[in-house]
């Protein structure tokens, strides 16, 4: 379909989709325009970016100082944990003496047992010696007495 304006001209068909700007005809048209805006956009970039490496330069100083706290914490740990170490095997020796000496103290308790039992037995048969000469000193002296009683 042709379409005649008011001078009497065919007219170039118009397309019904529109045509998107992409930013070529204001490159062409307004070549200062497109400098401020790169240089907006560059400006903006080297914002964004700059604020990005002070965002991430503060992180990696905060992430540092966790670090180092970190491995402080573990330091500390690290040498309470040899500490520890250290007194168990302290506390190990302790009660492997402690065995030892209950030992020894049994060793010696059995043995004074055994010496009490033997003592004991020992007074037992002294005490019946004790008897046995009291006995014959009895005898001796009726006899002494019989023969001084028959001497006389």
């Amino acid at each position: 379909m042709q379409v005649v304006d008011q001078n009497g001209k065919v007219a170039q068909p118009h397309s019904t989709t529109k045509r998107f700007d992409h930013g070529d005809d204001v490159a062409n048209k307004e070549p200062n325009k497109l400098v401020a805006i790169s240089g907006l956009s560059s400006f903006s970039s080297t914002s964004l970016l700059s604020e990005e490496l002070v965002k991430n330069d503060e992180e990696l100083k905060m992430l540092r100082e966790q670090f180092e706290e970190l491995q402080k914490k573990f330091l500390e740990k690290d040498e309470a944990l040899r500490a520890l170490k250290d007194t168990i095997a302290k506390t190990n020796g302790v009660n492997e003496t402690l065995r030892e000496l209950k030992q020894q103290i049994m060793e010696k308790d059995s043995l004074m047992t055994n010496t009490n039992r033997q003592l004991t037995n020992t007074k037992i048969k002294l005490e019946e010696r004790q008897a046995a000469l009291e006995k014959l000193e009895l005898e001796v002296t009726e006899s002494n007495n019989d023969i001084f009683a028959m001497i006389k």
